[in-house]
C-alpha cells in the first residue's frame, strides 16, 4: 500500500499521455473555457477574453504562429461591445494556475538554450503541464476519501480499496485520467477536502479552511455553492453559532469567491446578465418541463446507467435506511440530493458527458457508502471483496471505451475530439 497513490497517479499520466499523443491536444470542449482563464491572466495579463475564444484550438495553431484564428468568438456568446462572455468558472483555473506557471518558465527557459519551444500559452508543454496538475489534483482527492471512509469504518485496507475503487470504477476514472482539463476534477478535490474538514472538527481554525474550500467550490461551480448549507445547519445543529465561527467562516468564503466576483465585474456589465443566470430565467419563462430522472438514467449521460455500482450502493443505502443504519450519511446524502435538484432544472447532464459528470462532487457519498459494503463483506471473505471490486472495475473500463468510441462520437452527429480520436486510432491501426 506503501506506493499505490504514486502507482495511480503514473497510471492516470499514463492514459492522459495516450489520448495526448492520438488527439493533439487536451484543451477542447467547455475546457476551453477552463482553460482560457489561464492564457488570458498570465500571457494576456488581462480580463478581455475574446481572443482565446478566436483561437484554433489543433496541434498545429496551439504550437505554431500561423497567423490565422476563428473570424467570430466560438463556443460563448459576445457582449454588445462584441467581446467574448466567458461564463466559465475560475476555480479550474485557480488551481492549476501553479502548473502553467511552471510550464511557462520552463519553456523561457529551455529557449535561452535554443529550445524554439512556443510561449503563447497553448502549446503541448502548456496543456500537459495543465492536465498533469489536474491529475495531481485527482489524487488527492482520492487521498482524502480514504481517510473520509477510515472515519466510517476504521479499517485501513477497506478505506483504500474502497477508495481506490471509487476511482476505477466509476466516471472519475474518465475525467481524472482520460478528459482532464475540466472542472470536474476541481469538483471532487474541493468536495473530499470540504468533507475532510467538516468530519474532522478541531476548533476554529477549521472553519476558516471550510469557508475556503466552500468558496473555492463556488468559483469551481455554482451550484457547488450549497455546500454552505450543510455547514450551516450543522453550526446551528451543535449550538455553535459564535461571532468567531462565522467570521472565520465568511472570510475564507468571501476570500475563496474573489477571483469570480472580479471575473464577474470585468466581463458581465451586470451580473444579472451572467450566462448561467440569464440561461435560468430563459428556462423558466420558456416553461421547459425538466426531466425529472434524466440525469440519473439517461442511456447515454445517465448516472446510474453508465455506472452501476453507484446504483447499487444507492440500494444499499436505501437498506440502511430501513435499518436505521444511515445516520453518518446525512450531510453527504443532503448535499446529494440539493446537487440532484440543481441538476435537474439546470440540465447540463444532456450534453456529451460520461456518467453523470456533475454527481463527481457528491462522490464521498458513494465512498462512504462503498466502505461500509465492503467492510461487511470482508467480514465472510477478503478475497470475496477483490472478486466483486474486479467486477465493477472491468465493467467501467468497458463502459468507458464504449462511450468514447462509440457514443459520444455519434452523439448529435456532431466531428468532435473524441470521433477525431476515433480516425486517429482507425488510421493507425490500418
Amino acid at each position: 500500500m506503501k506506493y499505490i497513490y504514486l502507482c495511480l497517479f503514473l497510471f492516470a499520466v499514463l492514459i492522459f499521455l495516450i489520448h495526448y499523443a492520438i488527439s493533439g491536444q487536451a484543451v477542447y470542449g467547455d475546457g476551453i473555457g477552463y482553460y482560457s482563464h489561464l492564457h488570458s491572466w498570465i500571457i494576456d495579463r488581462d480580463w478581455d477574453y475574446t481572443n482565446e475564444y478566436k483561437h484554433i484550438y489543433d496541434h498545429e495553431h496551439n504550437n505554431f504562429d500561423t497567423g490565422v484564428e476563428s473570424p467570430v468568438v466560438q463556443i460563448v456568446s459576445t457582449s454588445e461591445s462584441g467581446k467574448a462572455e466567458n461564463f466559465y468558472g475560475t476555480g479550474v483555473a485557480v488551481l492549476l494556475l501553479p502548473f502553467y506557471l511552471l510550464a511557462h518558465l520552463i519553456s523561457m527557459a529551455l529557449n535561452l538554450f535554443g529550445a524554439n519551444l512556443t510561449t503563447n500559452g497553448y502549446g503541448d508543454w502548456y496543456q500537459i503541464f495543465s492536465g498533469l496538475g489536474a491529475i495531481f489534483y485527482t489524487v488527492c482527492g482520492i487521498y482524502f476519501l480514504e481517510k473520509i471512509i477510515y472515519f466510517e469504518t476504521r479499517n485501513s485496507r477497506i478505506s483504500v480499496v474502497s477508495a481506490m475503487t471509487i476511482f476505477l470504477s466509476t466516471n472519475l476514472l474518465y475525467y481524472g485520467s482520460f478528459d482532464v482539463i475540466n472542472s470536474h476534477f476541481a469538483s471532487f478535490f474541493l468536495a473530499t477536502v470540504f468533507f475532510y474538514l467538516f468530519f474532522n472538527d478541531k476548533g476554529s481554525n477549521n472553519h476558516l479552511l471550510l469557508g475556503l474550500m466552500a468558496g473555492l467550490m463556488t468559483i469551481t461551480r455554482i451550484q457547488d455553492s450549497v455546500i454552505v448549507i450543510l455547514w450551516v445547519t450543522e453550526i446551528l445543529r451543535s449550538h455553535n453559532l459564535k461571532l468567531k465561527v462565522v467570521s472565520k467562516f465568511l472570510i475564507g468564503f468571501l476570500f475563496g469567491i474573489m477571483p469570480l466576483a472580479i471575473h464577474w465585474s470585468m466581463v458581465f456589465d451586470n451580473p444579472l446578465r451572467q450566462t448561467y443566470i440569464r440561461g435560468l430565467f430563459e428556462t423558466f419563462q420558456a416553461r421547459q418541463v425538466p426531466s425529472i430522472l434524466g440525469s440519473l438514467f439517461n442511456p447515454v449521460t445517465g448516472l446510474f446507467t453508465r455506472i452501476p455500482l453507484l446504483a447499487v450502493l444507492y440500494i444499499f443505502f436505501l437498506y440502511l435506511v430501513v435499518k436505521k443504519e444511515a445516520k453518518n450519511l446525512l450531510y453527504p446524502f443532503s448535499f446529494l440530493v440539493m446537487q440532484f435538484c440543481i441538476i435537474t432544472v439546470q440540465g447540463g447532464w444532456v450534453a456529451a458527458a460520461y456518467g453523470g459528470r456533475m454527481y463527481l462532487s457528491s462522490m464521498v457519498f458513494f465512498g462512504l457508502l462503498l466502505g461500509k459494503l465492503l467492510l461487511r463483506i470482508s467480514v465472510k471473505s477478503l478475497a470475496r471483496v477483490y472478486l466483486i471490486v474486479s467486477l465493477f472495475i472491468v465493467i467501467n473500463f468497458i463502459s468507458i471505451s464504449l462511450f468514447i468510441l462509440r457514443d459520444k462520437g455519434a452523439e448529435g452527429g456532431e466531428h468532435g475530439t473524441e470521433q477525431r480520436t476515433l480516425q486517429r486510432i482507425q488510421k493507425f491501426l490500418n
